[in-house]
């Protein structure tokens, strides 16, 4: 959110950027259907914080520990933190044909983590726990792509809003932001 300051009027506009995430695959997961059986994961993309909503879910791959999915989709970041600040998070799933699916891990990436990656960056990061005690062990891997100008735009915006804590008298230019990227 960007505030602009213009004598008695105050105009607030939401700005957010559209990012592209590939989850491309785990390795070395836990195996759920036993010791001597491999698991049938699928990956579940949730957006937390603001606007809160389930995203994506890859196709299941079955009777592995490794599965690859190359599954991209777009999600909309806010560009100003802390407000509006939020998380992406990509758990994986053993599909289950009775019963409740098994939790077998995610990862979470912070908005502003995601808007600092250089555009298709591979990040392979270790699968983690909802809670102490679970068994998780593996890791995922996934794509972040990041248009260069929405970089820039997100670095303009945050020194902006760093300027914004100026004492009172002091009013920054205003200047024309566009609001659908």
């Amino acid at each position: 959110m960007v505030e602009f300051h213009t004598g008695f009027l105050t105009v607030r506009v939401h700005l957010r950027a559209r990012v592209g995430i590939f989850v491309d695959s785990a390795r070395h997961l836990h195996s759920a259907d036993g010791a001597m059986g491999a698991s049938d994961p699928y990956a579940v993309a949730k957006w937390l914080g603001h606007r809160a909503r389930k995203l994506t879910r890859t196709k299941t791959r079955d009777e592995t520990l490794s599965p690859t999915w190359n599954h991209g989709f777009i999600v909309a970041i806010p560009l100003l933190m802390p407000e509006h600040g939020g998380k992406l998070e990509v758990s994986v799933w053993d599909d289950d044909f009775f019963g409740s699916d098994d939790f077998l891990g995610k990862v979470e990436l912070d908005a502003s983590f995601v808007m600092r990656q250089r555009s298709m960056d591979k990040l392979t990061l270790p699968l983690k726990a909802r809670k102490r005690g679970e068994r998780v062990q593996g890791t995922m891997t996934l794509r972040v792509c990041v248009p260069e100008k929405i970089q820039e735009l997100c670095v303009n915006l945050t020194a902006h809003a760093q300027n914004r804590a100026r004492p009172r008298g002091h009013r920054p230019p205003v200047r024309d932001v566009p609001t659908e990227l």
